[in-house]
This record gives structure tokens, sequence and C-alpha cells, in this order.
């Protein structure tokens, strides 16, 4: 989808303006370029494993980004205190509210109704707010990467109407944005584990 691909441009515009990054060694061009091949591979990777003949990118993939990235990175003090893998990662989690901000509305904005204010991204809210939780992996295969993002309400709706993807695949990889923006701006909590990726309530 357009929207990873602008996703990995902004890495790169973030990591010209982090105070992790020294600035005056650049950030290398080739940066977007070797992000984008490791998310390939792991796509790549995915497909092989589940015998997938088609295979589209996820959020999810964005993780395999960050080895290609660290060693193109020159890190000042405090970017080596925090290592180049979580610099990394935190360059990408920026990138991804940036984009979230170009595409969805404010993720704290509400609207005026009769009913009292409201956002559109309050049934997603409220779902986790009852305490459910989502997970997604980049070994999934597509139904159940699907399926386990279509629980949660509202969802599909919103991804359709911003995002107008274009297959299935793309409408799956959209509500995982979503999820990953909210996320990125504070409003959903998220954990890793051995590979997976789970959504909750902050």
């Amino acid at each position: 989808p357009d929207f990873v691909r602008e996703i990995l441009e902004e890495v790169a515009f973030q990591a010209r303006t982090s105070e992790f990054i020294d600035q005056k060694s650049g950030v290398s061009t080739r940066l977007s370029i070797a992000a984008m091949e490791n998310m390939i591979s792991n796509v790549e990777k995915r497909s092989t494993i589940l015998s997938a003949s088609e295979a589209t990118v996820r959020i999810c993939d964005l993780i395999a980004a960050v080895p290609a990235m660290t060693g193109k990175l020159e890190l000042v003090y405090e970017g080596e205190q925090e290592g180049a893998g979580k610099v990394s990662e935190l360059l990408i989690g920026r990138a991804v509210k940036e984009v979230f901000r170009q595409h969805f509305p404010d993720a704290y904005e509400a609207s005026e109704t009769e009913a009292g204010p409201e956002t559109p991204y309050q049934d997603i809210l409220a779902w986790f707010e009852s305490n459910n939780t989502t997970k997604v992996s980049d070994m999934m295969d597509d139904g159940a990467y699907f399926e386990s993002l279509n629980r949660v309400p509202g969802l599909k709706d919103l991804a359709v109407s911003h995002m107008n993807p274009s297959s299935n695949d793309s409408v799956a990889v959209s509500m995982e944005f979503i999820l990953e923006g909210l996320h990125q701006n504070s409003r959903l909590s998220k954990h890793d584990v051995n590979g997976t990726t789970s959504y909750s309530d902050m």
C-alpha cells in the first residue's frame, strides 16, 4: 500500500530532525531503500512459510526494517545511550504518527453531538476499554490476520472511508495502521512478545 511507502520515506525525514542522530554526518540516502528491502524480504519469508502465492506488506512488518536502519544511522551520545535499535523503533513510531495524521482525523479531536462529544474512533476505543484485546503477527495467514482486526467494531469502516484500499489485503493493512496510529498517539497500549503484537486499552 502507498501509505507504507510514505511511512518508510517519513522515517528518513524523522531521522534528519532527530535529537539522537548526528546531523553532521547526515542520514544515508539508502536508508529508505534498505528498509524497504528488509520489509519485502520479511513478506517473502511469510509467503514461503505459509505457501501463499500473494502477499501484502503489513504494519507489523515494519519491525523488519530495524536491522537495515541501525547500520545507516550515526548516533550522538544520547542516541548511543538509547541504543541503535531503540532509536530506529522510535523513528518508525514517529513516522507512523506523522503519516497517520495526514490520512486520518486527529486522535483526540471530538465533535459535539446531541449525545455529547464524539470522535471517529469512539467505537474502537470503547471496545478496547471493555477489556478486549486484538493480536496481529507477521506470520499470521491473511485470513487470521483480517479476522483478528475485524473483531474491532468500526475499524473496517473507518479504514475503507479514509484510505480507499484497492484490495481486501489492503483493507486489513489499513485497519492495522489505524491501531498503530492510535497507539503512537497514546490512545491504545501495545505489547510485542515473540513476534506477536497485542493492542489493548491504555
